[in-house]
């Protein structure tokens, strides 16, 4: 259908760029990188692919948050489906990945409230900041946090709050339920269901 509304006449190369991307959900990715992947002349003819998902609300692409506008459009952008089961079904890598999943999951939840959805990263990763009625709020993803993961998980957040004045901070876990302290605040870690 895209290609048909488009007038795509190379259909193996928009058909690629969306495996790609189903490959990698919840993944930064960027126009100039897919094009030399695949060996596609025009960045143009990448970016428009993407816009053609994001216009049919197969796929949507979040900037790394930034004060400045135009820094977050040259920044690495993250991709995200529509439909998880979809994703897996197209993805040769993403059957496992549950993390992965459950990091799209949240995304679609965030973005049923807004499309005002950012991630952060600067020496570390916060996976969602999120804008509702003027307010900030961030949301950290993991499967299940551990002593492997833990600090990791918790500088992205820290680094964060240190960054952009937020109203609320999340930790969102497939099942666990705890507090975490940090920065001397009080952080919920709250299975997916329940947030």
């Amino acid at each position: 259908d895209i290609a048909v509304r488009n007038g795509i006449r190379n259909v193996q190369e928009l058909t690629i760029i969306a495996l790609h991307l189903l490959n990698n959900i919840a993944r930064p990715y960027t126009l100039n990188k897919l094009a030399k992947s695949y060996g596609i002349k025009s960045v143009n003819t990448v970016s428009n692919f993407v816009k053609f998902y994001e216009d049919s609300y197969l796929l949507f692409s979040i900037a790394k948050f930034d004060f400045s506008f135009r820094k977050q459009q040259v920044n690495e952008k993250k991709i995200y489906a529509i439909d998880t089961k979809f994703a897996q079904q197209n993805s040769t890598q993403l059957h496992e990945d549950k993390g992965r999943i459950l990091e799209n999951l949240v995304f679609l939840e965030i973005r049923r409230k807004t499309n005002q959805i950012w991630y952060y990263k600067e020496n570390h990763e916060c996976d969602f900041i999120y804008q509702l009625a003027g307010q900030y709020h961030a949301v950290q993803v993991c499967h299940e946090l551990h002593k492997d993961n833990l600090a990791r998980e918790m500088a992205g957040m820290e680094e964060a709050m240190s960054t952009v004045e937020l109203v609320s901070t999340t930790f969102v876990t497939s099942h666990q339920t705890e507090d975490l302290h940090i920065a001397g605040k009080k952080v919920p870690c709250i299975p997916f269901f329940e947030w």
